[in-house]
């Protein structure tokens, strides 16, 4: 059979499907010009008459070259070569001169500058909770009652900036009486993810160069933050009783902002004595600067009940309270919260409306009634009586295999514990044995401004089974003793 001077023929021989082989050939002549663009091929019956096939077999090859984009093909109408082939476009010249450079904002240039020196790592470690461990079924009948039988309140909702009144309603009844934060649900912003929240924050206070004080260790993600608004970070140091307060009152210009995880600091563990929390709020009242108290596992304290927060201390409202539901309910929900002080009211809900409104209806709802039935204070209770064991085992077996020769950070509390090596090790061998031991030891040198501390490391130990957790921790100990 001859299509513009190309003859086409069937190989009885070949284990290809005869469809196949129809539409390889076809497409091998179109891509080598032996036929040309908007040659109209033979109809799926002629095919079908000369090669003696079906013509099933017939349309089925000419609708594969149709979808690779080779042929076009209408219903009613004759197919033919599709005048650019896949890849290729007559309208575009032959040689394509790429910019490889863009001309960046200068927020994207310090992001930019802060990938190129390792600072910013796009690998994350998740050490949340265990899906196995969460009530999935309560979840998942929650979220069936909010899809199947949505209210008209619900089907006709227009989303608000702070997000689902009744969600805040819950929340704040939870705050108030879990952690003793002085909250109404006006002052209340739901977020659908944690991380937005303080990207907010520095847009609505903080100008280029603006400084902010944070602790030294501290979150490296909130430090890439706030460096990437333009901020000029002050590190001030950390001991056992949190933020180390005189170090801020030593600073010849207040800062703007003061980031502190007071109810457990990050890496270190240590809460904030009842000394610094009232030192940090008078010299913030003092010096009209904003306090940012992320309270980020606070649930989990593990001798006695949970501290109240800073936040509930303030008597002038300078401190703007993080809260969310990660360490509770990850990764089915990841919801965020905020409680802004009143002066930050408007600014907040105009920002909010531009950025972030439409947080899922569905899953505001479902959590609202997690927390209103019950179900949110019974799996804390149940996951911190988990945890607390996890905890006392992690520090059995470092004490029974080696001796002396880690440090312990006391604090009970949180999802992971800080550890520190004495010279016996070296920080190279210690990484290596967890690699090879698929110990999650990660170490503390990026919550670092200056120079890190030596073989120190935090393990997480929220998500691992007693036994499993044992038979990984002697095997790094034979790696590290061999």
């Amino acid at each position: 059979m001859l299509v513009d001077k190309f003859e086409l023929v069937k190989d009885n021989a070949s284990t290809l499907p005869i469809s196949r082989q129809i539409a390889e050939a076809l497409k091998q002549a179109i891509i080598n010009n032996q036929i040309g663009a908007d040659v109209v091929l033979p109809s799926v019956r002629d095919i079908a008459r000369e090669l003696q096939i079906s013509r099933s077999t017939a349309a089925r090859a000419i609708d594969e070259l149709s979808a690779q984009g080779y042929v076009i093909a209408e219903m009613g109408s004759c197919s033919r070569v599709a005048p650019h082939l896949p890849g290729k476009s007559a309208d575009l010249p032959a040689r394509i001169t790429v910019e490889r450079e863009a001309d960046l904002s200068r927020f994207a240039q310090t992001l930019q500058s802060r990938f190129d020196c390792g600072a910013v790592d796009l690998k994350i470690n998740y050490t949340g909770p265990v899906l196995r461990e969460f009530p999935l079924a309560t979840w998942r009948d929650l979220l069936v009652r909010h899809c199947k039988a949505a209210t008209e309140e619900e089907t006709l909702y227009v989303p608000e900036p702070f997000g689902y009144s009744p969600l805040r309603e819950a929340y704040t009844s939870y705050l108030i009486r879990a952690r003793a934060v002085k909250v109404t649900k006006d002052r209340l912003v739901t977020f659908a993810s944690r991380n937005l929240r303080l990207d907010l924050i520095a847009r609505l206070l903080l100008n280029p160069g603006d400084t902010v004080a944070m602790e030294d260790p501290g979150f490296p993600a909130a430090r890439e933050q706030l460096l990437a608004a333009g901020a000029t970070l002050i590190p001030i140091g950390v001991d056992s009783q949190g933020l180390l307060v005189d170090q801020l009152q030593a600073l010849e210009t207040p800062p703007r902002l003061i980031y502190v995880t007071p109810s457990h600091q990050a890496p270190t563990g240590a809460v904030m004595s009842m000394i610094r929390r009232k030192q940090l709020l008078q010299y913030a009242a003092r010096h009209k600067c904003y306090i940012i108290e992320d309270d980020y596992d606070s649930e989990f304290r593990y001798d006695g009940r949970p501290l109240p927060s800073l936040q509930g201390m303030d008597c002038d409202d300078r401190t703007i309270y993080f809260s969310c539901l990660w360490n509770v309910m990850a990764p089915v929900s990841r919801i965020g919260f905020m409680v802004v002080p009143e002066a930050l009211v408007e600014a907040m809900s105009a920002a909010k409306s531009l950025v972030e409104r439409d947080v899922s209806m569905v899953e505001q709802a479902a959590v609202t009634d997690f927390i209103n039935e019950g179900h949110l204070e019974k799996q804390i209770r149940r996951q911190r009586s988990r945890y607390a064991s996890r905890r006392e085992n992690v520090l059995n077996l470092l004490e029974e295999l080696f001796v002396d020769s880690v440090w312990t950070a006391p604090e009970s509390a949180g999802l992971d514990l800080l550890v520190r090596f004495n010279e016996t090790y070296d920080s190279l061998s210690i990484e290596e044995a967890a690699v090879r031991s698929n110990l999650p030891l990660q170490a503390t040198r990026k919550f670092y401004q200056g120079e890190p501390r030596a073989r120190e490391y935090v393990i997480p130990f929220a998500s691992m089974e007693e036994d499993d957790f044992r038979a990984r921790i002697e095997k790094f100990h034979a790696l590290l003793k061999a």
